[in-house]
């Protein structure tokens, strides 16, 4: 049953277990590969590991499940700047804040990103 090993990997998340929530999640995913929230776990708790790449191609599988589900826009995005790919976490930020304009953690995000490319053009 996917929906066990999801809260089985919700459960290993919460207590800070992030490889047990990935290997969950992905058994999840495996036994339901439209399980868009089992791909977006899987990001969050590679996020937590600090492992970026993967956790931002987890959110492109939630995505490709879901094609408007906010948080995984905006996780996406926060992977993309954590790895230097600003326009892209532009790109997915944008889109998240037309699905969702009064989220003002979202607009926050756009103005630090925009802050950050305006003090690295400034620099000599």
């Amino acid at each position: 049953c996917p929906q066990l090993h999801w809260a089985l990997a919700l459960c290993h998340y919460q207590a800070g277990a992030y490889r047990r929530a990935v290997e969950e999640a992905r058994i999840a995913a495996q036994i339901d590969p439209l399980l868009a929230s089992a791909y977006a776990l899987t990001g969050a708790a590679l996020s937590r590991l600090g492992e970026y790449t993967p956790a931002a191609e987890a959110y492109q599988q939630a995505l490709a499940c879901q094609p408007d589900d906010v948080g995984s826009l905006i996780n996406l995005g926060s992977c993309y700047a954590r790895m230097g790919a600003y326009q892209l976490a532009r790109d997915c930020w944008l889109r998240a804040l037309a699905l969702q304009p009064t989220n003002t953690a979202l607009r926050g995000n756009l103005t630090r990103l925009e802050n950050m490319k305006f003090r690295s053009s400034s620099e000599p």
